[in-house]
């Protein structure tokens, strides 16, 4: 399908209204003259009006006229407020000396918005407008890409739709389980033997516990899709939260671990198992032969209050070894908490290693900036709804927008 491409101006779309108010004015003067002579030319004029109305909507639904208006608008806006253009008066009309070459088309395949700004010798500065234009169109930016004299900022077109689940937190039929991928939402699935790690920050009431089930019912599929492979997962939950508690006994691929001296031992464990593993082309065994590991923490570093600096410290090197080379070895990592601490995140080993990230809720600046890299601090949650929040899939692309999976109850898809 060819793109339609809009060229942004001061006066962008300025005939439209000017069709709309020449409408008004025309229908209204039918009106005023039937209601004053009852003639039959005037109510054959307002009927006529009505018929121009609705082909006149119609076709500016079609080409959806209203919709580039509404954008082209937007990005005038920022323009003029933020002095991207020099204008000045002559003889009180506005005169324009400069204004920036802005285009801006939709790519429906890949669901983005993509503005084009070209890049001039004057002093006027067009980079770094992510933020700005997102907070304007209200849409998350995926990314900006500097080509020929041009800089693009690539925003999301339209809101991705939620994954359904039923009752069980299994996908749809229509959503066919792929071999170590899980699916984030409808257009956007993660590898985690590909890109390993994750990690899932979320306040409390954010929506973090429904998405850490679902990632647990997809991790552990294997019982409802004999296709997939078969994990075994470590759940350690130093706080014990009785509903996790409960949904983790109920699989038996998963191992519930709460108390110290069972946490310590399910780390030695791992990390022995980490050492025992060899490396494919050690042993020429292939990977996809032995059972994949995985060792989730929930709140891990509330076991400082518990255990010695020594444990501690032991605990941090085994994740840290982990999340470095446990790829080739099928042992991966997944660290879930509230709050990005500057323990975890603030470590660039922990973050350019977990290829997963995702943020619900809303989180302060400094805490996105070291979840997702201090030049994504600026990056915000639009979407106020439980279970909103932003996803990074590898460290180089900007944090989109993310909405957590909902769960069909009943015939009815309830947000939960």
């Amino acid at each position: 399908m060819k793109k339609v491409r809009h060229r942004v101006t001061p006066h962008s779309y300025t005939w439209l209204r000017y069709t709309e108010l020449l409408y008004f004015f025309i229908f209204t003067v039918f009106i005023s003259v039937y209601i004053r002579n009852k003639s039959a030319f005037a109510l054959s004029g307002i009927i006529t009006m009505l018929f121009i109305g609705v082909i006149f909507i119609m076709s500016a639904r079609y080409w959806k006229l209203y919709q580039a208006r509404k954008i082209s608008r937007l990005i005038n806006q920022h323009i003029m407020e933020n002095d991207l253009c020099q204008i000045e008066y002559e003889n009180t009309k506005l005169k324009y000396i400069f204004y920036p070459d802005v285009h801006w088309w939709i790519d429906k395949n890949e669901n983005l918005l993509h503005i084009k700004f070209g890049l001039t010798g004057n002093k006027i500065n067009l980079r770094g407008l992510e933020q700005g234009l997102s907070d304007r169109l209200r849409k998350p930016c995926f990314r900006s890409q500097e080509t020929y004299g041009y800089i693009t900022y690539s925003f999301q077109a339209k809101q991705f739709e939620r994954l359904k689940l039923d009752n069980t937190m299994k996908l749809s039929d229509s959503q066919i389980y792929t071999p170590r991928e899980i699916k984030i939402d409808n257009s956007l699935s993660w590898n985690y033997h590909k890109d390993p790690g994750f990690c899932i920050v979320g306040t409390s009431g954010s929506g973090k516990t429904t998405l850490v089930k679902y990632f647990l019912m997809q991790l552990t599929a294997c019982e409802i899709d004999p296709k997939r492979a078969r994990n075994k997962i470590y759940y350690i939950d130093i706080k014990r939260d009785d509903d996790m508690e409960l949904f983790c006994d109920q699989n038996n691929m998963i191992h519930y671990v709460y108390e110290k001296n069972d946490i310590l031992k399910t780390i030695s464990e791992f990390q022995t198992e980490f050492e025992k593993r060899q490396s494919p082309l050690d042993n020429n065994i292939a990977v996809d032969q032995e059972t994949s590991l995985f060792l989730i923490c929930d709140e891990i570093i509330l076991l400082k209050l518990l255990i010695s600096k020594k444990e501690y410290d032991q605990i941090m090197n085994t994740i840290s070894s982990i999340i470095v080379g446990g790829r080739s070895k099928n042992m991966y990592i997944g660290l879930i908490s509230q709050a990005a601490h500057a323990e975890f995140f603030g470590n660039s080993g922990y973050r350019e290693n977990l290829s997963l990230k995702i943020a619900l809720g809303f989180l302060s600046a400094s805490e996105y900036g070291m979840l997702f890299g201090k030049e994504f601090s600026d990056v915000k949650n639009l979407n106020g709804e439980i279970g909103s929040g932003l996803v990074q899939l590898k460290n180089s692309t900007r944090p989109r927008e993310f909405i957590a999976p909902y769960i069909k109850q009943d015939d009815d898809l309830k947000p939960n």
